[in-house]
């Protein structure tokens, strides 16, 4: 169970591999080790976290609660052949946060759901990607630039409405916001003729970059979380070696 928390108290961040022991999952529910997530029967859902920190194992417990949102609908595939696919579930939901460790903080906000499944590894299928979504009041936009493995492009760019219903999102391109501090390149979109913003580094890794950019789309000033990943970078011997920093494996 991924948990990245940006906020007072500094920043938190846990992601631990289990074996298969420790997963369970059925209709409504998943638990991995001590974290479990539940599907409502209202269409929400409850993440009940129990998790240690990476790279120094303190203790990240507390509940999320995403309350039914605009249903996204079928998914999309990013490859030809349909081996990779990306699924919005929850558009623009609202989510209550209650974490009683480390420290104790509360607050309610804005929601996404999405899922990313496929039938190989992502390094077989693509050299990297850069993925963004914006939120407001009745409208999101979510762009999903890709490089496939053979030098081949792919872009998903659609805005979804309130009753989950999507369209192409148009007059947009991607531009060059600066590399981050580990050489990673973004890509942020924004509408022709503006251009985007950084406005915070949230994760800065040797292949992964997340970023929150402020940029024109849609004809409106927005809010963007984005991501990239170099899918070239994440199989290079000397990131492999690094990765059990970030990612903890279970004993």
């Amino acid at each position: 169970m991924n948990v990245a928390y940006y906020g007072p108290g500094g920043r938190l961040w846990a992601l631990t591999e289990h074996d298969r022991g420790s997963v369970e999952r059925t209709g409504s529910r998943l638990r991995i080790a001590e974290s479990v997530v539940e599907a409502e029967d209202d269409g929400g859902l409850t993440f009940h976290l129990c998790e240690r920190t990476s790279p120094f194992a303190k203790s990240l417990r507390g509940t999320v609660r995403v309350e039914p949102g605009v249903v996204g609908g079928d998914g999309f595939a990013l490859d030809d052949a349909g081996r990779h696919r990306w699924t919005p579930l929850r558009l623009n939901a609202r989510a209550t946060v209650r974490l009683e460790h480390p420290h104790r903080t509360a607050w309610t906000g804005r929601a996404y759901v999405d899922t990313n499944d496929g039938d190989e590894p992502l390094e077989r299928g693509f050299r990297s990607w850069d993925w963004s979504r914006t939120s407001g009041s009745d409208l999101t936009h979510v762009v999903y630039d890709v490089t496939r493995a053979d030098g081949s492009t792919s872009r998903v760019r659609r805005t979804f409405r309130q009753d989950g219903t999507h369209v192409p999102l148009l007059g947009v391109e991607a531009f060059e916001v600066g590399k981050t501090r580990w050489g990673v390149g973004r890509r942020v979109p924004s509408d022709v003729g503006t251009k985007p913003t950084v406005s915070r580094s949230l994760e800065d890794t040797p292949f992964y970059a997340r970023t929150l950019s402020t940029a024109r789309v849609g004809g409106q000033q927005v809010h963007l979380v984005h991501e990239t990943v170099d899918l070239q970078r994440f199989e290079r011997p000397w990131v492999q070696f690094l990765i059990p920093f970030r990612m903890r494996r279970a004993a």
